[in-house]
Protein backbone atom coordinates (compact mmCIF):
# COMPACT_ATOMS: atom_id res chain seq x y z
CA UNK A 1 0.00 0.00 0.00
CA UNK A 2 2.61 2.31 1.11
CA UNK A 3 4.57 1.61 -2.27
CA UNK A 4 1.58 2.74 -4.55
CA UNK A 5 1.86 6.49 -2.90
CA UNK A 6 5.49 6.28 -3.07
CA UNK A 7 5.44 6.04 -6.17
CA UNK A 8 2.88 9.18 -6.54
CA UNK A 9 5.23 11.72 -4.83
CA UNK A 10 5.80 14.94 -6.56
CA UNK A 11 8.37 17.10 -3.91
CA UNK A 12 8.63 15.15 -1.43
CA UNK A 13 5.21 14.86 -0.93
CA UNK A 14 2.16 12.30 -1.93
CA UNK A 15 1.00 14.17 -4.94
CA UNK A 16 -1.97 11.92 -5.89
CA UNK A 17 -3.56 10.45 -2.65
CA UNK A 18 -4.55 6.91 -4.09
CA UNK A 19 -5.93 6.07 -0.58
CA UNK A 20 -6.93 7.65 2.58
CA UNK A 21 -5.68 6.14 4.88
CA UNK A 22 -2.10 4.59 2.97
CA UNK A 23 -1.48 8.37 2.34
CA UNK A 24 -1.58 9.32 5.98
CA UNK A 25 0.37 6.22 6.67
CA UNK A 26 3.68 7.75 3.63
CA UNK A 27 3.17 10.43 5.09
CA UNK A 28 3.71 9.97 8.80
CA UNK A 29 6.90 7.88 7.80
CA UNK A 30 8.21 11.15 5.69
CA UNK A 31 7.51 13.25 8.64
CA UNK A 32 9.08 10.77 10.57
CA UNK A 33 11.80 10.29 8.57
CA UNK A 34 12.27 14.16 8.87
CA UNK A 35 12.29 14.36 12.49
CA UNK A 36 14.90 11.90 12.30
CA UNK A 37 17.32 14.36 9.65
CA UNK A 38 16.67 17.41 12.12
CA UNK A 39 13.02 18.92 10.90
CA UNK A 40 10.31 19.27 12.92
CA UNK A 41 9.65 17.11 15.92
CA UNK A 42 6.48 16.30 16.17
CA UNK A 43 4.88 16.83 12.67
CA UNK A 44 4.14 12.76 12.28
CA UNK A 45 1.87 13.44 15.18
CA UNK A 46 -0.98 14.16 13.56
CA UNK A 47 -0.93 11.01 10.81
CA UNK A 48 -0.86 8.83 13.65
CA UNK A 49 -3.55 10.29 15.32
CA UNK A 50 -5.10 9.45 12.10
CA UNK A 51 -4.24 5.92 12.10
CA UNK A 52 -5.03 5.68 16.01
CA UNK A 53 -8.80 7.09 15.14
CA UNK A 54 -9.25 4.32 12.33
CA UNK A 55 -7.80 1.75 14.86
CA UNK A 56 -10.13 2.30 17.80
CA UNK A 57 -13.03 2.41 15.39
CA UNK A 58 -11.98 -0.95 13.99
CA UNK A 59 -11.90 -2.39 17.48
CA UNK A 60 -15.01 -0.19 18.77
CA UNK A 61 -17.30 -1.71 15.76
CA UNK A 62 -15.64 -4.98 16.23
CA UNK A 63 -17.34 -4.86 19.43
CA UNK A 64 -20.49 -3.23 18.77
CA UNK A 65 -21.67 -5.34 16.19
CA UNK A 66 -22.47 -8.76 17.33
CA UNK A 67 -24.50 -7.32 20.16
CA UNK A 68 -26.39 -4.98 18.51
CA UNK A 69 -25.90 -5.77 14.71
CA UNK A 70 -26.54 -2.61 11.57
CA UNK A 71 -28.20 -0.65 14.18
CA UNK A 72 -24.80 -0.03 15.39
CA UNK A 73 -23.39 0.91 11.92
CA UNK A 74 -26.80 3.22 11.44
CA UNK A 75 -26.36 4.93 14.79
CA UNK A 76 -22.79 6.05 13.39
CA UNK A 77 -23.96 7.22 10.75
CA UNK A 78 -26.23 9.45 12.40
CA UNK A 79 -23.86 10.77 14.68
CA UNK A 80 -21.42 11.31 11.88
CA UNK A 81 -23.98 13.16 9.89
CA UNK A 82 -24.65 15.33 12.98
CA UNK A 83 -21.04 16.18 13.39
CA UNK A 84 -20.80 17.07 9.72
CA UNK A 85 -23.70 19.61 9.95
CA UNK A 86 -21.88 21.22 13.13
CA UNK A 87 -18.80 21.32 11.92
CA UNK A 88 -20.30 22.98 8.46
CA UNK A 89 -22.44 25.63 10.91
CA UNK A 90 -19.33 26.25 13.09
CA UNK A 91 -17.50 26.86 9.45
CA UNK A 92 -19.95 29.01 8.19
CA UNK A 93 -19.70 31.25 11.83
CA UNK A 94 -15.92 31.93 11.46
CA UNK A 95 -16.39 33.07 7.65
CA UNK A 96 -19.02 35.37 8.89
CA UNK A 97 -16.47 36.47 12.07
CA UNK A 98 -19.28 35.64 14.59
CA UNK A 99 -18.62 33.14 17.32
CA UNK A 100 -19.87 30.80 19.22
Amino acid sequence: MGAANTVCQRAGEVGIAVTYMTGALVKRGHRLAGALRGSSCWAWLSYLTLWCGLIAGAVAGALVYPRVGLVGVWSEAVAITVLAIYATVLGRCRTCGKTR
